[in-house]
């Protein structure tokens, strides 16, 4: 059989979802013809309803159509799924920051964090700090969002300090018992620190999602009064 009709019965099998089938035949016009452009893309969007993104066989795909000459069809075909992947990807990169975010917020333990909790300890036993047993104030935290509170909340937690939020108050206010000594000298140092590697995910996460609908622009700012009532 011919790679024409080979290609045809490679379609037909995907129609019919018998995958398997139609890789072993890609895999045949492939190892004759490794440049087979179809035959490459064919196996790219089998494998994608397979669960398998091959973006390397997508990219051969397309720089062979491209040194071949390929039909304007067929370029607008392997550059539209091209894109679509690239949008996955983009996407991808987002949820994985947000996956960050989120394991900074449950206290994953990193490298990092075990150092700052040894050096904590350390300080503690020490002495450079009152101990935690002193006598306790009420204090009231204000923080920036829902993901800030969240980060504070679980750090307070993670200190065995256990947060709360009086009734009518706003939803990004904690409140938190505490020494004085332990919030200013670990705990708010500690938020602090993580604080800032939150924003700039928060940042990240939202100039990608922004740039995906409209290309930033500066913001227009118009000298004069504001006319109300004109």
């Amino acid at each position: 059989m011919d790679e024409t009709n080979m290609l045809k019965m490679v379609a037909h099998l995907e129609e019919m979802g018998e995958y398997d089938k139609a890789i072993k035949y890609l895999d045949e016009i492939l190892q004759d013809n490794h440049t087979s452009y179809h035959a490459l893309f064919l196996k790219f969007r089998v494998n994608k309803k397979r669960g398998f993104i091959d973006r390397v066989m997508l990219a051969k795909a397309l720089n062979e159509a491209k040194a071949q000459d390929a039909s304007s069809d067929v370029m607008a075909v392997i550059e539209e799924e091209m894109k679509e992947i690239s949008n996955m990807k983009s996407n991808e990169d987002i949820l994985e920051k947000i996956r960050k975010i989120e394991r900074l917020i449950d206290g994953a333990k990193s490298d990092g964090e075990k150092a700052a909790a040894i050096e904590a300890k350390r300080r503690l036993d020490d002495k450079k700090y009152e101990e935690i047993s002193d006598d306790l104030i009420e204090y009231r935290i204000s923080t920036e969002d829902m993901w800030h509170k969240k980060l504070f909340m679980a750090l307070c937690r993670k200190h065995n300090c256990k947060p709360y939020r009086y009734y009518r108050q706003k939803h990004t206010t904690v409140m938190v018992k505490i020494s004085k000594s332990y919030l200013d000298n670990v705990l708010w140092k500690e938020y602090l620190e993580y604080s800032k590697q939150l924003t700039s995910l928060i940042h990240e996460i939202t100039g990608e999602i922004i740039s995906k609908i409209y290309k930033y622009e500066e913001e227009t700012v118009i000298m004069g009064e504001i006319g109300y009532g004109e």
